[in-house]
C-alpha cells in the first residue's frame, strides 16, 4: 500500500466543495433511508414506512420555509404555489408578497437575489439581537439547494422590476442577472416575461451541457394564468424558485413516489400552519384551510376523534387530539416542521400533563399515574411562533431553544385542559392502562398454596396451613406484637397444627385511598397475601386454593382497634369481595374491655363495649360494691386470660356475615375519601350511647360500621369539635379540670402540670400534644384569645409567628388567670356531670361559664366529615345579648373581634347562593381514610367519649333546648350576616405605603416573607420593619404601582371571615351547624338559665343543711351542759342510740358532724357563736330563695363584667403606650 503524501492527507477544500463532501453537517444523510414518516396518501395524511433521501427532503424545505418565512414579513401575500414535476424532476416553489430588492448590495458589489442565493454565508438573520420569526438563521437555507442542484433558476419582482438568474452544477457557474423594466409593458408581454422558462433556446444552443445529462428539452410554468395576469395580479411583487435537483448526489435517478409524497405533505402543512394564504400543489388549490382542518387530514375516520382546538394567542395555536397505542406529535417552529418535537413541545405537554395528572389523582384514588402514561394516549398538533429559534442540527427537525426565550408563553390553556378533562373516554383510556400495569404489578405479590413459607417476620404458621387441610386453618392478626403474645399463649389450649398467627404492625394501609407505590411497597399487605396464598384479581368461590380458610382479627376493644378491623374488611372488599362473601372467612376475636367481680363471690361479668358497660352500671342497684378492672387493651390481660377466652372460644369468637351490596356501600363511605358529606349525615345522625351487639355469633358487616367503626370516627371529632356549653375540646377540659383540682393560683411549670393532668384526668396520649393545649389557653397575642383562662409566664408565643415562636414547655409556667374563675364559677363545680375513666372521677362533661365561651376564643378544628371554624367576638357585645334575652328582647347581630386588632372588620352582603347551602364543614382528610396521619391524630386531644359515658344524664336535664327544626325565638335571623370583611392599617403616600395592623391570621413572619417576593418581582423596590412582638410596622419603599384600588388585594391587607361553618356539639352530645353566633347565644342561654336553676336548688339544699347542722350542735350542746344527755363513760353506739331516739337529724348516714365537735365546744361561748352562724346562714337562705335564676346570673355577669373591664382598661393602657414609645422610636 502507496505512503500517502502530506499534499494527499492534509487537503483544503472550498466552502461547496466542504458541503457537497460532508453534506451530513448540512443537509443530512444522502443515503437512502427507510423510516416511518408522515407522507400525503390520497386525500389525508398518513404515517407509513417510506425509502428515501433525507438531504433531498431539506433542500426542498429550506426553499418551502423561505416562501413561508415571507408571510412573516409581509402580511399582505396572499399565495404559496409548489410544482413538483417528476417527468422532468423539477420542482418549482412560488409566493406572491414583497418581492427580494433588485439593487447592488453596496457593500458586495452585487445584486441581493445573487448575494441571497448564490453565495454562502449571507443572510437577514445574523442581527441576533433582532427578535425574528422565521425559519432561517445561520446563512444557508437555500443555498444549499442550489448546491445540490444541476439547475437552480432565482425570478423575483420588485416593484417594476423583474430579475431572473440561472445557476448550474451545483452552483459552480451562474448566468448573468436578467433585470427587465416592466413600466410601460402590456400585461401580455409582462406575463410572457415573467413566465418560468426553465430553458430558453439560446441558452441551450450556448450551453449545450446545461442540465449534466444533455437533455435539450424545456419546461415551462405559467405564473398566472393570463385571464388573471390581465385583472392586475401582473402588478404585483412575487418570488419563484425553480431547481432540478443533483439526483446523482443522492445515488437517485428519479423523484420517485415516496419522495414526491413526502415533500407533497410538507406543501399541505403551509395550508394549515400559515394563515389566511392559499396553498396550491401542481395547480391545485389545496382545499384543507385552518389548522384544525389540517389535522384532521391525520385520521382516517376524523369524524370518530376528538380534536380541541385553541387559538392560544397569535403566536401559538394547539389542536389536541387521542393518539390510538403511543404518542404522537406533529409541530411547526415558524413553518419548520420539527418532526423530533423539542422544547416547545415540552412546553406545552407540561401544561396539559400536569392538570389531567391531578384531575385523575383526585378521582382514582390509589392510582398512581406517570406522565408517561398519559403522554402516551396524546397526539398533539403545535403550530408556533418563535423569536430566534435555535435547533440540534441544521435539519432542524428537534427546536432547542430555551423556552425562557420564546419571546411568548403557550399560556393559558384553560380552555383545552377543561375540553379533555370533560372527554370520559380519553381519561378511562389513561386510568385503564395504568390499572392495566398496575395489576400485572401486584401479581407479583401474589401468594401460592404452598407447605412451607419462609422469609416473613414474625410470623407462626399453622403447621398444616398449605396441606389438604388448610380449610381447617385460622390466621390470627393480631394488634402489634404484645398481642400475638396474648394469641400464642392462648394457642396452649387449641393447639398449633390449624392456627397461625401473624402481628400487624400499627394501621394497616387504607389501600382504597393509597397510591400504587404505597400498596406494591407495604410489607403488612404482601406479608398477608403470601401467608394465606392470595393471588390478584382472582374470584374466590371457596378456600380451597388458599393456605388459610379463615382470617381472624384480634385487636384491642377501642377506638384504634376498631379502626384496624375495618381496614382490613376495606383492604379485603377493595381487592378480594369475594372472600367476603364466603361464610366464616372473617372473624373477629373480642376480648372485654371491662370486667366487674363482687367481693368474695365466684364468677365475673366481662363488658367488651363501654357503653355497655355504662348501661349495666347504671340499671345494677349495688354496682358500686363491684370490683372493676378496666383492659386498656390487649396488653392487659394476662396468660390466664388468654387460656381462658380460648377455651370459650364460641364467646369470644364472632363470624362477620357474608358481604352484601348495602355493605359495600357503607364501607365506601366510610373509606372513600369523596364521600365526606355523605360521612357528615352518617355522623350527624349518630346516637350517644349505640353500640354492638357482641352477644350474637354473627356479625354484618353493616352493623360494625354503623355502631363500631363509627365510634372512632365520633372520636376523632370529639378531639377537633369544641361543645357549644363550655367551647372546649376534652384536652382542654381535663386542662382546666386539672387546675381547678389543684387550685391553681401559684405558678407551676407547663411540662409539671401536663405531668399533673395526666395523672389526674386519665389523659391517655402523647404530654407534648397536652403541652401545647396548655400553651394555647395561656396565649394573648393579638389573634388568639380574647379571654387567656391561664396566664402566659414566658414565652408563650407572639403574633410574630402566631405561636409558633412559644419556648419550650419546660422553660414556662402558668397558673390559673383570676379572671377564669368568674367565668367557671366554683359554685358550680358540684352541679356538674363529672365523668369516670380507669375507675376516677374525671373532667364533668363540660362546664358551664357564664358566658358562651366558644363565641370568646373562636375554636378551629378538623374532624371526620365535620370541621369548625368560629370567629372571636367581644365579650362585652356577647353579655348584651344575654341580657336581651332575659328581657325578652332581640338580640344585635355580633360583629367577629379580636382584641387588641386596630384594622377594621365590616359586614359584607349576603350571599344568596347554592354555595351557602353546601356545608363547608365537610372535610376531606378524615383520619378514618389516611392510617397515615392516625399517629398523629393519636398524641392530640383524646379521651375517648367523655361526651357519651353518661347519656343519660343529658337526657334527663329537661333543657327544652332546641333542635334543628325548632324555630329560633329572639334572634333577627332578617339582620345575620354570613361573611365580613377583615381589612389592615394602612396609609398610602407617593411612593411609600404605611402597615400598621395586618388581617387576623396573617402574622408579621409570614407577611415579611411575602414582602420579600414583591421585591423580587419589583413590585415595590424595598421595605423596613419598625414593629415588636406585638405591634405590627412594615414601611414599603417603591410603591408607585400601589394605588387605593388595588393595594389590599396587591399586598394581601384584607381577607374574609365566614360564618358557614359554625360547628360545635350541643349539651346532648350531637353535631350540630349553627347559623349565626346569635343562635349559639340562644341555645346557650336555656342551657346556663337551667344550670342557674340547679345550682340555686343545690345552695338551698346545702344551706339547710347547715342551718340543720347548726341548730343540732346548739340543741346538742345544750342538753350535755344541762345533763339532759349524758355522753361520758358511754359506748359510741349508745350514744348515736340516743341521738336517734331524741329526732336527731344524721348527715351522710352519720353523727359524726356532732360526736367529733372538740370539748371547747360545750360552752355557752360556743352556743352563741353557733346561733349566730344559724342567723347568717338563715338570711343567706332567705336571699338566695327569693332570688331568680336570671338574678344570680346577673350577679355574676356583674362582678365578672366590673373586673373584666378593669382588666381591658389597663391593657388598652399598655397598648396606646407601647405605640406612643415606638412612635418616638421610629
Amino acid at each position: 500500500m502507496a505512503v500517502k503524501t502530506i499534499e494527499e492527507q492534509y487537503q483544503k477544500k472550498s466552502q461547496i466543495e466542504h458541503i457537497l463532501l460532508r453534506p451530513d453537517t448540512y443537509i443530512g444523510s444522502i443515503e437512502h433511508e427507510t423510516q416511518s414518516l408522515y407522507i400525503l396518501d390520497g386525500a389525508r395524511i398518513a404515517q407509513k414506512s417510506i425509502n428515501y433521501v433525507p438531504g433531498l427532503f431539506k433542500i426542498f424545505d429550506e426553499v418551502l420555509v423561505n416562501a413561508a418565512d415571507n408571510k412573516i414579513r409581509d402580511s399582505n401575500m396572499s399565495y404559496v404555489k409548489v410544482i413538483i414535476d417528476s417527468a422532468s424532476c423539477v420542482i418549482s416553489v412560488e409566493n406572491d408578497g414583497k418581492g427580494i430588492p433588485v439593487a447592488v448590495h453596496k457593500t458586495e458589489k452585487v445584486y441581493v437575489p445573487e448575494l441571497i442565493f448564490g453565495h454562502l454565508l449571507t443572510s437577514s438573520n445574523y442581527n441576533d439581537k433582532e427578535k425574528k420569526m422565521t425559519g432561517g438563521r445561520n446563512g444557508y437555507g437555500a443555498k444549499l439547494c442550489n448546491i445540490f442542484s444541476s439547475v437552480f433558476v432565482v425570478e423575483t419582482r420588485d416593484k417594476h422590476l423583474f430579475y431572473r438568474q440561472t445557476f448550474y452544477d451545483n452552483m459552480g457557474r451562474k448566468d448573468e442577472p436578467e433585470i427587465v423594466d416592466l413600466r410601460g409593458k402590456s400585461d401580455d408581454e409582462v406575463c410572457d416575461i415573467t413566465r418560468c422558462v426553465f430553458f430558453k433556446e439560446n441558452k441551450r444552443e450556448k450551453n449545450k451541457d446545461v442540465d449534466s445529462n444533455g437533455n435539450g428539452s424545456s419546461f415551462n410554468y405559467v405564473r398566472e394564468s393570463a385571464k388573471r395576469a390581465k385583472k392586475g395580479a401582473i402588478t404585483s411583487d412575487f418570488t419563484r424558485i425553480t431547481f432540478k435537483p443533483d439526483l446523482k448526489k443522492f445515488n437517485m435517478s428519479s423523484l420517485d413516489a415516496d419522495i414526491i409524497a413526502l415533500l407533497s405533505k410538507r406543501v399541505y402543512d403551509l395550508s394549515g400552519t400559515v394563515k389566511d394564504i392559499s396553498v396550491f400543489l401542481n395547480n391545485r388549490e389545496i382545499k384543507s384551510k385552518g389548522f384544525k382542518s389540517y389535522c384532521k387530514l391525520y385520521f382516517e375516520n376524523a369524524d370518530e376523534h376528538v380534536f380541541y382546538h385553541s387559538v392560544v394567542n397569535d403566536r401559538w395555536e394547539i389542536v389536541f387530539s387521542n393518539s390510538e397505542d403511543q404518542f404522537s406529535q406533529v409541530s411547526f417552529v415558524n413553518s419548520i416542521c420539527t418532526s423530533k418535537g423539542g422544547t416547545h413541545v415540552n412546553h406545552v405537554l407540561d401544561q396539559i400533563i400536569e392538570p389531567i395528572a391531578e384531575h385523575i389523582k383526585k378521582k382514582e384514588k390509589g392510582l398512581t399515574i406517570k406522565p408517561f402514561q398519559i403522554k402516551s394516549s396524546i397526539f398533539i398538533f403545535i403550530n408556533c411562533l418563535i423569536e430566534n429559534p435555535s435547533f440540534d442540527s441544521q435539519t432542524k427537525e428537534n427546536l432547542t431553544l430555551n423556552p425562557k426565550k420564546f419571546g411568548s408563553k403557550c399560556v393559558p390553556i384553560d380552555d383545552i385542559i377543561k375540553q379533555i378533562l370533560r372527554n370520559g373516554s380519553f381519561i378511562e383510556k389513561i386510568v385503564g392502562f395504568a390499572r392495566a400495569k398496575q395489576s400485572a404489578q401486584l401479581k407479583k405479590t401474589d401468594g401460592t398454596k404452598t407447605t412451607r413459607l419462609s422469609g416473613i417476620p414474625k410470623l407462626d404458621d399453622a403447621n398444616m396451613a398449605g396441606t389438604r387441610q388448610s380449610s381447617k386453618c385460622t390466621l390470627i392478626l393480631t394488634e402489634g406484637d404484645s398481642a400475638k403474645a396474648l394469641a400464642v399463649s392462648g394457642l396452649s389450649v387449641v393447639g398449633r397444627d390449624f392456627y397461625g398467627v401473624f402481628p400487624l404492625r400499627g394501621k394497616l394501609l387504607n389501600v382504597r385511598e393509597a397510591s400504587h407505590k404505597q400498596i406494591m411497597e407495604n410489607s403488612e399487605i404482601n406479608a398477608i397475601k403470601k401467608i394465606v396464598g392470595l393471588q390478584h384479581g382472582k374470584a374466590y368461590d371457596d378456600v380451597a386454593s388458599l393456605r388459610y380458610g379463615h382470617i381472624m382479627i384480634m385487636t384491642d376493644q377501642d377506638h384504634d382497634g376498631s379502626h384496624i378491623k375495618g381496614l382490613l374488611i376495606n383492604f379485603l372488599d377493595h381487592f378480594f369481595p369475594s372472600l367476603l362473601r364466603i361464610k366464616s372467612f372473617l372473624q373477629v376475636f373480642i376480648t372485654p374491655i371491662v370486667r366487674v367481680s363482687k367481693k368474695n363471690a365466684q364468677g365475673t361479668i366481662d363488658f367488651f363495649t363501654l357503653p355497655e358497660f355504662y348501661k349495666w352500671q347504671a340499671e345494677t342497684p349495688g354496682s358500686e360494691q363491684y370490683k372493676i378492672k378496666y383492659y386498656k387493651g390487649l396488653g392487659t390481660s394476662t396468660s390466664a386470660d388468654a387460656k381462658f377466652y380460648f377455651s370459650n372460644l364460641p364467646k369470644h369468637v364472632k363470624n362477620f356475615d357474608e358481604l352484601t351490596a348495602s355493605d359495600k356501600e357503607l364501607l365506601n363511605l366510610a373509606f372513600n375519601k369523596k364521600k365526606a358529606d355523605q360521612r357528615k349525615s352518617w355522623l350527624k345522625n349518630w346516637a350517644p350511647g349505640v353500640f354492638l351487639d357482641n352477644s350474637v355469633p354473627q356479625i354484618s358487616i353493616s352493623d360494625f360500621v354503623n355502631k363500631e367503626l363509627i365510634l372512632f370516627s365520633m372520636a376523632d371529632n370529639i378531639r377537633s369539635i369544641p361543645c357549644l356549653v363550655d367551647g372546649f375540646k376534652p384536652g382542654q377540659r381535663k386542662v382546666l379540670f386539672s387546675c381547678f383540682k389543684r387550685k391553681l393560683t401559684q405558678e407551676v411549670k407547663v411540662a409539671q402540670l401536663a405531668g399533673y393532668v395526666s395523672e389526674h384526668s386519665a389523659y391517655h396520649h402523647g404530654e407534648a400534644s397536652l403541652c401545647g393545649t396548655i400553651i394555647n389557653l395561656a396565649q394573648n397575642f393579638v389573634g388568639s384569645n380574647n379571654i387567656n383562662l391561664l396566664s402566659p409566664n414566658g414565652q408563650f408565643g407572639t403574633r410574630l409567628q402566631g405561636g409558633k415562636d412559644a419556648a419550650s414547655p419546660r422553660y414556662l409556667y402558668t397558673n390559673l388567670e383570676k379572671i377564669t374563675r368568674l367565668i367557671f364559677r366554683p359554685e358550680d363545680d358540684n352541679i356538674l356531670n363529672y365523668l369516670s375513666e380507669d375507675n376516677i372521677t374525671v373532667e364533668p362533661e363540660f362546664y358551664v361559664p357564664i358566658i358562651p365561651m366558644v363565641l370568646v376564643n373562636g375554636p378551629e378544628g378538623i374532624g371526620t366529615g365535620w370541621s369548625t371554624t368560629i370567629p372571636n367576638y367581644n365579650v362585652v357585645d356577647i353579655i348584651a345579648n344575654i341580657r336581651k334575652l332575659m328581657n325578652n328582647e332581640t338580640q344585635t347581630n355580633l360583629v367577629p373581634f379580636y382584641k387588641g386588632f386596630t384594622g377594621s372588620i365590616t359586614a359584607l352582603p349576603n350571599e344568596r347562593s347554592s354555595r351557602r347551602n353546601n356545608s363547608n364543614s365537610s372535610v376531606d382528610n378524615d383520619p378514618i381514610n389516611d392510617s397515615s396521619t392516625l399517629n398523629a391524630i393519636n398524641n392530640n386531644e383524646s379521651t375517648g367519649f367523655s361526651m357519651s359515658n353518661n347519656t343519660e344524664s343529658n337526657n334527663n336535664l329537661g333543657l327544652g333546648l332546641l333542635n334543628n327544626n325548632e324555630t329560633l325565638n329572639n334572634i333577627n335571623t332578617d339582620s345575620i350576616t354570613a361573611r365580613y370583611k377583615v381589612t389592615g392599617l394602612y396609609t398610602i403616600n407617593s411612593d411609600e405605603v404605611e402597615i400598621k395592623e395586618l388581617p387576623v391570621g396573617m402574622w408579621t413572619q409570614t407577611y415579611k416573607e411575602f414582602l420579600e417576593t414583591l421585591v423580587t418581582d419589583n413590585t415595590i423596590k424595598d421595605f423596613k420593619e419598625y414593629h415588636t412582638e406585638n405591634t405590627v410596622y412594615f414601611k414599603l419603599l417603591g410603591t408607585t404601582n400601589i394605588t387605593h384600588n388595588n393595594i389590599e388585594k396587591k399586598l394581601k391587607l384584607s381577607t374574609t371571615i365566614s360564618l358557614n361553618n359554625l360547628v360545635c356539639f350541643d349539651s346532648k352530645g350531637f353535631i350540630k351547624k349553627y347559623s349565626s353566633p346569635s343562635e349559639i347565644i340562644n341555645e346557650f342561654y336555656h342551657i346556663r338559665l337551667q344550670f342557674y336553676s340547679k345550682r340555686k336548688e343545690y345552695l338551698l339544699k346545702c344551706l339547710y343543711e347547715d342551718l340543720k347542722k347548726l341548730e343540732n350542735k346548739v340543741r346538742f350542746i345544750k342538753e350535755i351542759i344541762e345533763e339532759t344527755l349524758i355522753i361520758r363513760k358511754r359506748k359510741k353506739c349508745d350514744i348515736e342510740q340516743d341521738l336517734e331516739n331524741r329526732k336527731y337529724d344524721m348527715f351522710e348516714k352519720s353523727y359524726d358532724y356532732l360526736l367529733n365537735m372538740p370539748l371547747l365546744s360545750l360552752t355557752l361561748e360556743k352556743i352563741q357563736k353557733l346561733n349566730q352562724e344559724k342567723e347568717e346562714k338563715n338570711l343567706q337562705y332567705n336571699i338566695l330563695r327569693k332570688k331568680t335564676n336570671k338574678d344570680l346570673w346577673n350577679d355574676d355577669l356583674n362582678e365578672f363584667e366590673q373586673f373584666f373591664l378593669k382588666e381591658n382598661e389597663a391593657h388598652t393602657k399598655m397598648r396606646k403606650d407601647e405605640i406612643k414609645k415606638e412612635i418616638r422610636i421610629n
